[in-house]
């Protein structure tokens, strides 16, 4: 007997990978939300492009997160108590001592985590 997901067939690859039914649900043609790939999987289509977020940034600002635990104590979440306001000041600091030159601390990666708990705070 096939497997079936919600009443329709699905078709297994050697591989065990999952291939798309045969004929897709009536649902799945008329949702502009969905997309058919080449395959003949449907993919949900979302405005959220994760794969444009750049690594190495995103990198920085976790190595900047768990430098600054040093100073809360252990205490993770803890920048969600400071204003959103004195992040921005502080991301402002960064920027201005990276572009006098300073280098005693990481400033990049300090403005890209201070923006980012700003934006969260904000949001």
């Amino acid at each position: 007997m096939p497997d079936t997901l919600n009443g329709h067939v699905v078709h297994f690859n050697q591989d065990a990978r999952f291939s798309a039914p045969r004929e897709l649900p009536q649902t799945f043609r008329l949702d502009p939300n969905v997309e058919t790939l080449p395959s003949g999987a449907v993919n949900p289509i979302t405005d959220t492009r994760m794969d444009q977020i750049p690594p190495k940034a995103l990198l920085q600002i976790g190595r900047t997160f768990a430098h600054g635990m040093k100073y809360e104590a252990g205490r993770p979440g803890n920048w969600r108590g400071v204003p959103p306001e004195e992040h921005l000041n502080h991301a402002r600091r960064h920027l201005v001592l990276w572009q006098a030159g300073d280098a005693t601390e990481d400033h990049v990666g300090h403005v890209l985590a201070r923006m980012m708990m700003w934006g969260e705070l904000l949001l």
